[in-house]
């Protein structure tokens, strides 16, 4: 009875032993199956991260890419071109400048020769009309009125009565030697016919009627310090018909 049973129950026993050995190597599959899934999700795992790690850099590189970048060989060629416009300018400003001051320096010299030319004028008697100044005095007794009156006062303003000879002509082409000669507009007066005939005031008080007064005038305030002697302003006159 015994046996049978303890037969039974030994192979109940090998029956128990070889599924604990089954159960064992299931438990063993399980756990390399277990294994293999972590390992499997861990490589999963790893892979996305490189992914998103690498689309995170794609899309960083594109969003780079599409971010405008300044390059300043872009704008070179505009660059050269302002330069060379204001390179121009300047250049055109410069000639203008120079331009402006060669007309400036031509208009100087010609205004210097031409005060050279009157000068010249003045100094010998002349001033292009061809009168010969004369030099023989001239005896004042010869003439009457008003041109004897010059004719003596020319020495007292530091004239030759030689001078004469110029100043009769001129004064008669002005004024006929009147004391109350005037011109169409009524504002040139007297004998030397001042422009106004107020001016003859420096002379004297009675400048309307004194033929003196009027000389002196014509002689030491106008003829003298405008033209040096009545022969240069007789030159004058003949030339310009005034004086």
């Amino acid at each position: 009875m015994l046996e049978p049973f303890a037969g039974r129950f030994g192979g109940l026993v090998r029956t128990t032993k070889g599924s604990s050995q089954v159960n064992r190597i299931m438990i063993r599959g399980s756990s390399l199956a277990v294994r293999a899934f972590a390992v499997a999700v861990l490589v999963i795992g790893v892979g996305a991260a490189y992914y998103a790690t690498s689309n995170k850099d794609t899309r960083t590189i594109a969003v780079e890419q599409r971010t405008p970048v300044y390059d300043d060989r872009v704008d070179q060629p505009n660059t050269l071109a302002d330069a060379k416009r204001a390179g121009s300018t300047a250049q055109i400003g410069a000639q203008q400048q120079k331009a402006a001051a060669a007309a400036k320096a031509a208009a100087d010299r010609a205004a210097a020769a031409a005060r050279a030319a009157r000068s010249q004028s003045r100094d010998d008697g002349t001033s292009g009309a061809g009168l010969d100044v004369p030099t023989t005095p001239i005896d004042c007794m010869q003439y009457s009125g008003n041109r004897r009156i010059g004719c003596s006062f020319l020495p007292k303003f530091g004239f030759s009565t030689a001078q004469m000879a110029c100043l009769e002509p001129l004064w008669t082409k002005e004024s006929g030697w009147s004391t109350h000669a005037s011109n169409d507009a009524g504002t040139a007066w007297g004998i030397p016919q001042a422009l106004p005939g107020s001016k003859m005031k420096s002379a004297g008080p009675n400048w309307r009627d004194d033929a003196a007064t009027q000389i002196t005038w014509g002689l030491r305030d106008y003829i003298k310090p405008r033209y040096g002697s009545p022969c240069k302003a007789w030159a004058h006159f003949q030339a310009n018909n005034w004086y």
